[in-house]
């Protein structure tokens, strides 16, 4: 399956039939339907954003994602940065604040192909967060909720 992400920059993702099946019940629906034939084989997804569509792609082929660390190792290259400047830079929170956010919108992608166990890895890896901003990063709930359709069981907690 091709799949050509994002509306700027387009990037193109590989992924094996079989493997998106087996997690997206909306691919394996497509796949199965004859009208399509070879049309399913290309996906385009304007609205979402490269970096995290690559952490669906990591999920779907190692159920985990390669970019993210734990909190010792984000609390050590704190420290490692922090022994080099002096203190913590700025562009380690900015890339941190990036991880943060496509995981939330990773969440939401999840939510959008009904991918449930995608969904609780990404609330994991949430709490995960939760210790290096000493908090749970609650601050990301306002878009989730801007951002699910309407029909969304979550809307009505």
């Amino acid at each position: 399956m091709t799949f050509k992400i994002g509306s700027d920059q387009v990037a193109i993702f590989h992924v094996h039939k079989e493997v998106a099946n087996i997690y997206c019940p909306d691919f394996r629906s497509v796949f199965e339907d004859p009208q399509l034939g070879h049309q399913a084989r290309t996906f385009s997804l304007d609205d979402v954003e490269p970096s995290t569509f690559r952490l669906l792609v990591q999920w779907f082929y190692g159920r985990k994602f390669c970019c993210f660390h734990t909190h010792n190792e984000y609390n050590e290259a704190d420290h490692a940065i922090g022994e080099l400047v002096g203190r913590p830079t700025q562009i380690f929170y900015v890339k941190m604040n990036q991880r943060l956010w496509d995981l939330v919108r990773l969440w939401i992608l999840a939510d959008r192909f009904r991918i449930l166990e995608l969904q609780n890895a990404v609330v994991d890896e949430l709490f995960n967060f939760s210790g290096f901003w000493h908090e749970v990063p609650y601050f990301c709930l306002n878009y989730i909720y801007n951002t699910l359709p309407a029909g969304n069981i979550l809307l009505h907690v």
